[in-house]
Parts: C-alpha cells; structure tokens; sequence
C-alpha cells in the first residue's frame, strides 16, 4: 500500500525577493502608527438642523357689503333778533344801584298742598294740574329803605355856584343826580359791591349818593356835609374808617343809618353811601 505523502508548500517568505523583505517590517510599523492616529482624531459633532419658524395662521374678516347709513348733521338755528325800539328820554336815566338777591328758604312741597289736593289728584290722575302764581319779584333796589331818602336830603342844601342849563351862573346843589352811579366811579368798588360787574351792591347798601365839585374829604365834611345833618336836627359822629373813607352815624327820631364818604376815582367828587347797618 502506497502511502501519499503532500509535500510542503512553500511559504511567501521564502518566495519574496530580498528587497521587499526588507521594506516588510517599515510598512507594517507605518500601517499601525497611521491606524493609530486615526483613533486619537476627535470626529466633528453632526449639525442639528434647526427648525423653521412656523407662522400662525391669521383670520381674515371679509367686510361687509351693507352700506351704512349716515344722518345729516343738522342745521344751527339762526335766532332771530327782535327789533329793539328805541324811546325818546327828555332826560339822562340815572342808573339803579342794584342790591344783591336775597335767596327765599324753599318750602316742602308736600307740606304747602292740602290733603284733600292730593287725594284729588291720586284719585284723578287725567285732571288738570293746578295753576302756580308766579312768585312776587323782590325789590332789590336801594329804594326799597325809605329811610335812604330822608337821609341823604340834607346833601341838597350844600351848593356851589356852577353854570345852568341855561348858560346863567348860580348856586346850585352838589348832589348830582344825573351821573349814573357805578361800580366804575369808585377807586376800589370790593368793599361795596359783591358784583362790580353787574353794579350789584352788598347786602346793607341802602343807596349811593354822588357830590360833584367837592375834591376835598376832610374840608367838606367840616364844612359843608356835617353843618348839614346837624342844621336838620340830625346827630352826626364818626365811628370808624371803610372802603378808604369815614363812617358818621347819623340818627334822627328813633332811625339810624351809617354814612361812608370816599372819593371818586378821579377825585373830582365824593361819594356817599348809605347803609342800614354799620359797616365797622
């Protein structure tokens, strides 16, 4: 029996020519160094996309086709003007000193109307209301003090010669009652007048007086204004100062008023109020 025995293959090392054996061992140290760098290089992180900014959606309203209606604006009445009649005055009005308003206390309108109106009219609702009289106007004028008169008659008997109507020179009384007497005539009208504007005097102001031609205070009452009262059976003394002038407390019989003299604004005059009560 014949026994086959393989011979040995050659290796590839005992093949290879001597000048690659010698290259052999550098490629193979070369192949791991370069193997083993690529381990220590770091790999760059992969980039997240970042996500688009999704718009919210946005409703949009369709008009409507309805036409809307406008009102015209309306026309301003023009008020109509009454014609104003003119009158004939032979004289220079003198104007009123108006005193201020006193307001009336109201009064409880279920107190003034009787019971049997009111049951009348609860029982009734269809009848006809009843008719209101106006309320009485209240005299707020300086005339409505009788006493004001009497006391400023004693000024008519100071006079000065002055020239007339009639172009004759004569003695003529002081008192001048056809200048309209105002707020306007005064320096300073707050001492007197609530209202300057409107002429509307204090409460207390019985009346204003006007003396054209006297410029001196102090003379003229020395003179002329207390030898006046007193020559007419009147007391006349001095009690204090108001309004930038003295105040004379002037009695006669059983009635007192209170007599401030100042100068006008131009002091080309003086002044004089009267009040009911002391000022002072």
């Amino acid at each position: 029996m014949t026994t086959l025995i393989d011979k040995p293959t050659p290796s590839v090392a005992k093949n290879t020519p001597p000048a690659l054996k010698a290259l052999f061992r550098p490629m193979l140290a070369l192949a791991l160094g370069i193997h083993g760098l690529l381990l220590f290089v770091p790999l760059s992180p992969e980039k997240k996309e970042l996500p688009e900014p999704t718009e919210k959606p946005v409703k949009i309203s369709r008009l409507s086709n309805q036409k809307v209606a406008v009102k015209p604006t309306p026309k301003p009445r023009v008020a109509t003007s009454k014609p104003v009649v003119k009158r004939n005055v032979s004289s220079t009005p003198r104007l009123v000193v108006k005193a201020t308003p006193t307001p009336l206390p109201a009064t409880s309108s279920a107190s003034a109307a009787p019971a049997s109106t009111s049951a009348a009219l609860a029982s009734n609702s269809s009848a006809t209301p009843l008719a209101v009289p106006p309320a009485a106007p209240v005299d707020n004028t300086p005339s409505s003090d009788p006493e004001a008169a009497a006391f400023a008659g004693p000024l008519d008997t100071i006079t000065r010669s002055r020239t007339d109507t009639d172009s004759v020179e004569r003695d003529l009384p002081v008192r001048d009652t056809s200048v309209p007497i105002g707020s306007i005539l005064f320096k300073d009208p707050a001492p007197f007048f609530t209202n300057p504007d409107q002429d509307l005097v204090k409460p207390g102001v019985s009346a204003v007086e006007y003396l054209g031609t006297l410029n001196d205070l102090e003379t003229a009452l020395k003179d002329d204004i207390e030898p006046a009262y007193t020559g007419n059976g009147f007391t006349f003394e001095k009690v204090g100062d108001y309004g930038d002038g003295p105040v004379y407390e002037v009695k006669k019989d059983a009635v007192t008023r209170y007599l401030n003299f100042v100068l006008n604004k131009s002091k080309t005059g003086i002044l004089v109020v009267v009040w009911k009560k002391s000022p002072v």
